[in-house]
């Protein structure tokens, strides 16, 4: 969950160059890029910071207040030391207050809580995929009472939200957190180019069929109801509904040639793996294509300068000549 929301982050700011999704990913829906945007915050030194509205932000966010940071969505206050593991970091980071100015940043290590490196700013992404503040947990009330059937008192899951608690798979009931929640297609960028390649029908039927016989076996248990497989994933015919926007960009023989097949029609029965990628990632894409044919090392080995992140840039006909 916290690298799927740092990649969703990174979409929504443009700073993604490439995304490899998986066919069943692609299809999960998702929270709204407005909600994701609303909670996520960022600090950077020499802002002001009030400790008490920072605690109340952190635990809107969907963060646990713990005794010592160790995972990502945890974070502890220790006089003017605030530790906080944010979601997507590969480090937790060190707030250090100076009366109510932000002093400085550090990363730490979470094994032997030591200071690494000082930064400048860092994004606080939300805790959870859902929000759980006391709106959010009379909206899902409502929507489960409009959706099943029967006493939801009797629900241990029902009964551990309005507590306030997340109880293990609440993902599988995102849809009653949001009035209307969205996909991946929401997040990417207009100039963003998605890249189909295998079987994508085959595959996507494959998921549904899996989706709806675990519905049948679990859907109807009262202790525990489900939402049916159309309320948590698109339908095949949704997604290819959804992609055309991008996919018309594309032409069939770039398909092959950044699919890595030298040249020739993708193989429809190669695992179906979708590339949702900016114009700018092009020369990404084809040093990994000439890697994987052995017509160089992969980047980092060579010895050679590693060329500049590549920058999303409006759909061209013709990859940039300097790629």
């Amino acid at each position: 969950m916290s690298e799927r929301l740092a990649a969703l982050h990174r979409l929504q700011q443009g700073k993604l160059d490439v995304l490899l999704v998986a066919a069943s990913t692609a299809a999960h829906r998702l929270a709204p890029p407005s909600w994701l945007a609303s909670r996520t915050f960022q600090f950077a030194q020499g802002m002001k910071i009030d400790e008490a509205a920072l605690k109340s932000q952190l635990t809107l966010a969907g963060y646990e207040h713990v005794e010592q940071v160790l995972r990502p969505g945890e974070y502890t206050v220790r006089g003017g030391l605030i530790d906080l593991f944010p979601m997507g970091s590969p480090l937790p980071y060190r707030l250090d207050l100076f009366d109510d100015e932000l002093e400085s940043l550090r990363t730490f290590d979470p094994d032997t809580q030591r200071s690494l490196y000082p930064v400048r700013e860092v994004n606080l992404l939300p805790g959870r995929e859902f929000p759980l503040d006391e709106p959010a947990r009379t909206a899902f009330r409502g929507r489960w009472r409009e959706r099943f059937d029967g006493d939801p008192s009797r629900v241990t899951l029902y009964r551990d939200i309005g507590n306030g608690v997340a109880p293990a798979g609440i993902e599988y009931y995102l849809p009653l957190f949001f009035e209307q929640t969205a996909t991946l297609f929401d997040y990417l960028p207009d100039s963003a180019e998605l890249i189909l390649h295998g079987d994508i029908q085959g595959q996507l039927q494959a998921f549904r069929q899996d989706a709806r016989q675990r519905f049948d076996f679990i859907g109807h248990d009262a202790e525990r109801p489900a939402l049916t497989p159309d309320e948590l994933f698109l339908t095949p015919e949704q997604f290819f509904v959804r992609s055309q926007a991008f996919c018309t960009r594309v032409r069939p023989d770039r398909i092959a040639r950044c699919a890595g097949s030298g040249g020739r029609r993708p193989d429809r029965q190669q695992p179906y793996i979708p590339h949702a990628t900016c114009n700018g990632a092009r020369p990404c894409l084809q040093r990994l294509r000439r890697a994987e044919r052995g017509r160089q090392p992969p980047p980092g080995r060579s010895g050679r300068r590693p060329a500049q992140r590549a920058r999303c840039a409006p759909s061209s006909p013709v990859p940039p000549k300097n790629a």
